[in-house]
């Protein structure tokens, strides 16, 4: 077999030009096929990036009848216990408890609905990075009064920074709300509609604002990818006391899940006719290639080489033509989709405002996951298997006579 291998390599640089060919038919192929890969696995990977970050996490942690009657009154103690089992799990990055509810909001002579949420700063910043959405201002901090106020609610109300806003609400168990805020910042989001409606404020504010001490409506958790959500949360669900309730972002929001499960099955229709394509390029490659040999495969034969070792020698031919060129397009691939995946290409115009009207990022992401390369190598590779046994049909259906007169 050694010697199979030996007389296909010899072959390959016999003719260089038509190897060439032949390799950068499936460079090529492969290029593509990662190419549309990295760019739809990257951009759903973006897309629920923009939704999960921007507020609802990977997992929430909530009293067991929170998600259907969001009251104040379904809230629950966080105690040392529950953050000393988030402390212990290993599937958890990061945590962060909050307090929400709704309230009035009033300045001047305007008044508007709100979702007042109070969070430990310092650890939602792990998770959402509000900072990071700052159009003017600072951060929370250990102060207590301050207030980062939407940007729709303080266009709406007319607000700027330094302005106090009056807070008015039902607190826990029936009890009165009213408070005033200093409006310390003023937070910009993805999504139109988070911009209008929310108010965040520290959670020991919001505590004492709802008459709520030591209770939170929810402690949002962040995984190491979301792909890793659904393990996660399942494991955090069993072994976490029964008196909570366990939520992964695709039962939070299934019309995302759902818009996504759209996306994909568009995609997997056009890396289906990419591969197809690319499946009949390289055929046409592999027939050329075996058509300018015709009389030399029949000179061999004339002088007694045997079909079989013939056909095994074309076989190794075409199969290190392919594995050359998917090795080459994996390598060459990598670098520049991890440029990309680090540095997103922004959409700009009407796309990009677009994009922002329905809370994604205007930016095209690319992935470099294991997969984004191994699935396209591996589809056009067993192609490239199939294909390659062409050569070896020619080889026993070819006629001596014919192939000398060439």
């Amino acid at each position: 077999m050694s010697d199979y291998f030996k007389i296909a390599r010899r072959n390959l640089f016999r003719n260089k030009r038509r190897s060439f060919i032949t390799i950068s038919s499936v460079f090529f192929g492969v290029f593509f096929a990662v190419t549309m890969r990295s760019a739809q696995i990257g951009s759903l990977g973006n897309m629920v990036d923009n939704i999960v970050k921007s507020y609802t996490g990977y997992i929430q942690v909530q009293d067991t009848a929170y998600w259907e009657h969001k009251t104040i009154n379904n809230t629950f103690k966080f105690s040392p216990d529950l953050a000393s089992f988030l402390d212990k799990e290993k599937s958890i990055k990061h945590y962060s408890p909050r307090l929400e509810s709704f309230a009035l909001s009033a300045f001047g002579n305007k008044s508007r609905g709100i979702m007042l949420v109070g969070i430990d700063a310092k650890k939602e910043e792990k998770i959402i990075q509000v900072s990071k959405w700052l159009t003017g201002g600072t951060y929370l901090n250990s102060r207590s009064g301050g207030a980062l106020i939407g940007k729709g609610v303080a266009k709406f109300l007319k607000l700027n920074i330094g302005d106090t806003i009056t807070l008015m609400g039902v607190g826990y168990h029936g009890a009165s709300a009213a408070g005033l805020f200093v409006v310390q910042g003023i937070v910009k989001f993805p999504s139109p509609a988070l911009n209008g409606k929310i108010i965040f404020v520290n959670l020991k504010d919001a505590q004492e604002f709802f008459s709520a001490e030591s209770q939170v409506s929810s402690i949002v958790l962040m995984v190491d990818g979301y792909e890793k959500v659904t393990k996660a949360a399942a494991k955090i669900s069993k072994d976490i006391d029964k008196k909570y309730r366990v939520m992964s972002w695709m039962e939070m929001q299934p019309e995302l899940l759902q818009f996504i499960d759209g996306k994909t099955g568009s995609a997997t229709v056009f890396i289906f006719l990419l591969f197809l394509i690319i499946g009949f390029g390289i055929m046409g490659t592999v027939i050329m290639l075996i058509a300018e040999r015709k009389r030399e495969l029949g000179v061999m034969i004339a002088l007694g080489m045997k079909r079989t070792k013939l056909s095994i020698i074309l076989f190794i031919e075409v199969l290190l033509m392919g594995f050359v060129g998917v090795i080459s397009a994996s390598v060459l691939t990598y670098p520049i989709f991890r440029y990309f995946e680090k540095n997103p290409i922004p959409i700009s115009g009407e796309a990009g405002q677009m994009m922002m009207d329905m809370g994604f990022e205007p930016v095209y992401v690319f992935s470099t996951k294991p997969e984004v390369f191994t699935m396209p190598a591996t589809i056009v590779f067993a192609l490239i298997v199939v294909i390659s046994l062409y050569p070896v049909w020619y080889i026993n259906k070819i006629k001596v006579i014919n192939a000398l007169r060439a």
